[in-house]
């Protein structure tokens, strides 16, 4: 698919200034290196208080400095930890994106620092909130007459995934950076699925094998800079309820070197499970109707 325009989201910039509405606690008042304005924590966490008037995508942009001691930060969102993120003493790193999806109404992050009693050597610069209209997205939608398509990067997804780093949004998409050396997608138990779909981007050439419980579906090897699209039929086995897959750089010492991009899966409506014969032709009818609608769509270039 052509890309499309980018779409840039509110930021709201806490460097310098706080604007009406938005309240920041455990931070100093502005300070100026010489270069850039920074504020410093005051106490092991700060915290920012937002609103937003719609269904949103939501980020918290900053970037940490310690001339002498090595910080570990992480980052709350309504309570729920969505990221972590270190800093090495004396190292000026590029700035951290965390977030996620959040409902109309207050929210509130909150970032801990694990400084002890050296808070106030720390430097916090670039503080930012980023908002992204996302009332539009479903996480569901309807295949036919009866089967869905789930997707996992829109809010309240039925879909979940181990495995992975925060959300993130590159202008075009939604991704997730590949940490662990095996991801888990999984859904709920009950469910009949028809197909499951992600796309991996790779900074380096790198190896990816997935399994369906210990089935293995199909291993894959890709060259740096170029995007898969993997694709399986997992028609029957509904016994199953959780792929994964393991990703090897193959290029370096680098662990995590890939991008998830539209993890994604085509199931059975819950109301339409049937045990008979009749549910095994309507499963394939199902399926070459879901297969034509995802053809329909063409290609999805990954950026």
């Amino acid at each position: 698919m052509p890309q499309s325009s980018k779409v840039q989201p509110q930021i709201i910039d806490l460097t310098r200034e706080i604007p009406q509405g938005v309240k920041v606690s455990g931070l100093s008042a502005p300070k100026f290196d010489g270069a850039n304005y920074y504020r410093q924590p005051v106490g092991p966490e700060s915290g920012v208080d937002f609103t937003v008037p719609q269904t949103s995508f939501v980020q918290l942009e900053y970037q940490l400095f310690s001339p002498d001691k090595d910080i570990n930060s992480a980052l709350k969102l309504d309570g729920k930890t969505i990221g972590t993120a270190p800093f090495p003493a004396g190292k000026f790193l590029s700035n951290i994106q965390l977030g996620d999806f959040v409902a109309p109404g207050p929210h509130h992050f909150e970032l801990a620092y694990d400084c002890l009693n050296s808070c106030t050597k720390i430097s916090q610069y670039w503080t930012r909130v980023h908002l992204l209209d996302a009332s539009q997205l479903s996480a569901i939608e309807p295949v036919g007459f009866s089967a869905e398509h789930w997707k996992h990067y829109a809010p309240v997804t039925p879909l979940k995934i181990e495995g992975t780093g925060s959300l993130n949004f590159d202008g075009v998409n939604y991704w997730k950076a590949v940490q662990a050396s095996q991801v888990r997608i999984s859904w709920p138990p009950d469910i009949k699925p028809l197909d499951i779909s992600f796309q991996l981007n790779g900074s380096q050439d790198f190896r990816v094998t997935t399994r369906l419980g210990n089935k293995v579906l199909g291993v894959r090897t890709v060259k740096a800079k170029q995007g898969i699209d993997n694709r399986f039929n997992i028609v029957g086995q509904s016994q199953e309820h959780t792929l994964t897959f393991t990703v090897e750089c193959l290029n370096g010492p680098r662990t995590t070197c890939t991008s998830l991009y539209f993890p994604e899966m085509t199931v059975l409506k819950p109301a339409t499970h049937l045990t008979s014969g009749l549910g095994a032709l309507l499963g394939a009818v199902v399926i070459c109707g879901a297969a034509l609608w995802l053809l329909a769509l063409g290609p999805r270039r990954v950026d």
